[in-house]
């Protein structure tokens, strides 16, 4: 009842409602509350209401911490990545950074994705992020992702190339790599990508 009331203020008396906002925001005692509250406030295009949502995303506990980073992915605004990268800093679990990727991979920002698939030590958000950079198309980031990565990471990147649609650096991989392994996934992705350079590769090759 207090979070519906609210929604009608929200506008009209900002300046009282936002603070009362973030204290339901921040009360880890009724994280349903808390999680509506932060939904409401991403809805605002007053900056109090965004600030707040930047903080929670910061600093909130990690159910509402999540439904925060999640909205602050569909802002707009020049500092929207900056906030993520944020959050993705002070991040306590793996499970904080990959809503962080996730929400990244709405923005289709590569440069922050790449920056987390390069630094990242745990190889799930770090594999999520290569495989994120592949959905957003991100050939040049990938092709020296493939280099640079752990070798664990190498699959995902090559699922990456396939999702970018990147025949010329699968067929590269085919042809230049070493592992057995890693070289019969590349000629697997150039198979089922099909196109008319694969196919051809493929035909000389066999």
């Amino acid at each position: 009842v207090r979070i519906e009331a609210l929604t009608t203020l929200i506008e009209s008396h900002g300046d009282r409602a936002i603070p009362l906002l973030k204290d339901i925001a921040f009360d880890d005692k009724r994280p349903d509350e808390a999680r509506r509250a932060v939904w409401l406030l991403a809805q605002s295009r007053r900056p109090e209401a965004r600030n707040t949502v930047f903080e929670v995303a910061r600093r909130g506990a990690e159910p509402v911490r999540l439904v925060a980073i999640r909205e602050i992915g569909r802002f707009d605004g020049p500092t929207v990545s900056a906030e993520l990268m944020q959050a993705y800093s002070t991040a306590g679990t793996p499970r904080i950074k990959r809503q962080v990727v996730s929400s990244l991979g709405e923005r289709a920002d590569n440069l922050s994705l790449f920056r987390i698939a390069k630094v990242e030590s745990d190889p799930n958000v770090r594999n999520l992020a290569i495989v994120t950079l592949g959905r957003t198309g991100a050939h040049d980031q990938l092709r020296m992702l493939y280099v640079q990565t752990p070798r664990d990471s190498r699959a995902a990147v090559l699922a990456a190339l396939f999702a970018a649609r990147d025949d010329d650096e699968l067929i590269h991989i085919a042809r230049t790599e070493r592992d057995p392994v890693l070289r019969a996934r590349a000629r697997q992705q150039l198979r089922i990508l099909a196109t008319p350079k694969a196919i051809q590769y493929l035909n000389e090759n066999p």
